[in-house]
């Protein structure tokens, strides 16, 4: 089986890496694509990338089957938004002859842009290839259940939804927390995702990881608000739902090439 792990930046890897060396294991080929490129807060672009290899390669996968989409296409951090079209269609030339049986993406959950936008790029590849029944998203950071300022890491909020819980057993748990310190370049951003991903990971045992819905398919009307109240990105990145989605439109409306 081949398995494409989309993500929007270099250390998204961090949140399903329990998921990544199961993958593995279990003999299937896994591809991991990165739709955006450097960092907002001013760390180098080469050392970021460096990092997600390291931390990739200590997962089992190989450097050859890495794609770096937002190197190639010039997407910065924060951007993938303004370029969403192009990404998609840089996907669609790499992956299109691989074969793709299951995708797993960042979340639909209001946390950052680039998030939410390479969770929409996932959704339309797998609508493209067939592959809807096996789209995968796992959480990140969103606002749901947290009063401002705070939010929430790795937890999903409250809604129906097909879960598949990554459970970790004793030496995955420690593997999963540990694996931090491949990324010493972000130390400030886990500063705030750590502590409670640290909880989730080593204590509770599980990264938090589910079905995308069968019928959410890309052909339907405009998706709909990640959660009810204020999204992170609106209040952190004064980003608003409504001009990501105007950003995004082209996403839910492109059909895949004969």
């Amino acid at each position: 089986m081949n398995v494409l792990v989309l993500l929007a930046h270099h250390d998204d890897e961090y949140f399903v890496s329990a998921r990544i060396r199961r993958e593995i294991r279990d003999g299937n080929r896994l591809l991991v694509a990165y739709t955006t490129w450097g960092s907002a807060y001013g760390a180098s672009a080469d050392v970021r990338e460096a990092e997600s290899f390291r931390a990739l390669s200590m997962l089992g996968v190989s450097s050859d089957d890495v794609v770096l989409l937002g190197r190639e296409l010039g997407v910065a951090d924060g951007n993938a938004r303004a370029d969403c079209v192009r990404i998609l269609a840089r996907c669609r030339e790499v992956f299109g002859g691989s074969a793709i049986d299951r995708v797993i993406t960042v979340a639909w959950e209001g946390g950052h842009p680039d998030h939410d936008i390479t969770h929409l790029i996932a959704k339309r590849l797998a609508t493209d290839w067939q592959a809807l029944e096996e789209l995968y998203e796992f959480a990140l950071y969103t606002a749901a259940g947290a009063p401002s300022p705070f939010f929430r890491v790795n937890r999903f909020s409250a809604r129906a939804t097909d879960a598949d819980h990554t459970h970790l057993g004793l030496r995955e748990r420690m593997s999963a927390l540990l694996l931090v310190r491949c990324y010493r370049s972000q130390w400030r951003s886990f500063l705030g995702l750590l502590p409670e991903a640290a909880v989730r990971f080593l204590v509770l045992g599980r990264q938090e990881l589910r079905r995308v819905a069968p019928k959410a398919t890309a052909n339907e009307d405009a998706p709909k608000r990640p959660h009810n109240g204020t999204l992170f990105y609106e209040r952190r990145f004064n980003t608003s739902f409504e001009s990501l989605m105007a950003d995004a439109a082209p996403l839910l409306d492109t059909p895949s090439p004969a």
